[in-house]
């Protein structure tokens, strides 16, 4: 037996369907381990409007806490800053959280330093367990529209969730064909909704989510 084909994934056809900037990384961290991958991106990010981020920029004295939940929001929300002139040592004493390892070293290299607050493992569950009394804050979540509302549940009138992204269906080829031949499919919970959408298209719906990126995920 080739030494290849005794790697966990041998066998195994894999359909990424993240954001386009998202693809490599896990894609080849899925060859190593033996999966035939195919890349297909499902969306695109789109920011709101800088008139928008500037309403949003103008009330960040309202707020203790700040928390990203992705790359995505790190982005965005320094060039917001920086578009309006905005000198980000100012928004001092805010806090920062960041969800996941990704969106921590993306802060840290916007920032210069950590945020206050990452936790492992990377779930809103997670970080409200780290965050500590929150009598007297107010926090600010800025994520995608639809983005799971667990902090929201848990935090109530202490939390604002304000979209400063949005996600926009990626037109893709040779789906038909994939959805045909069952292809196993990686997703990310923001992923589930805008895929199954695009599942209706299809009279053919077989496809099953067998691997997906996360326990919150897989009950999409």
């Amino acid at each position: 037996m080739n030494w290849y084909e005794t790697l966990p994934l041998f066998g195994k056809r894999i359909l990424i369907r993240k954001e386009v900037d998202k693809l490599s990384l896990l894609a080849n961290q899925l060859r190593g381990f033996g999966a035939q991958v195919i890349e297909s991106p499902t969306v695109t990010v789109t920011p709101v409007p800088q008139n928008e981020l500037n309403f949003l920029i103008g009330r960040l004295h309202e707020y203790t806490d700040i928390i990203f939940p992705s790359r995505n929001s790190i982005e965005i929300f320094f060039n917001g800053l920086s578009a309006s002139n905005i000198d980000f040592v100012g928004l001092d004493p805010i806090r920062f959280s960041a969800i996941g390892p990704g969106t921590a070293e993306a802060f840290q290299s916007a920032a210069g330093y950590k945020p206050d607050f990452a936790p492992s493992p990377t779930t809103q569950d997670a970080l409200l367990s780290i965050l500590g009394d929150p009598k007297d804050r107010k926090f600010l979540l800025l994520s995608a529209p639809n983005t799971r509302n667990f902090l929201t549940k848990e935090l109530g009138d202490a939390i604002d969730v304000l979209p400063i992204y949005e996600y926009k269906l990626k037109d893709s080829i040779g789906l038909p064909e994939l959805f045909k031949n069952k292809e196993v499919d990686m997703l990310s919970s923001h992923q589930v909704h805008l895929f199954a959408g695009l599942l209706t298209s299809y009279p053919d719906r077989a496809t099953r989510l067998k691997i997906c990126l996360d326990q919150h995920t897989s009950s999409q």
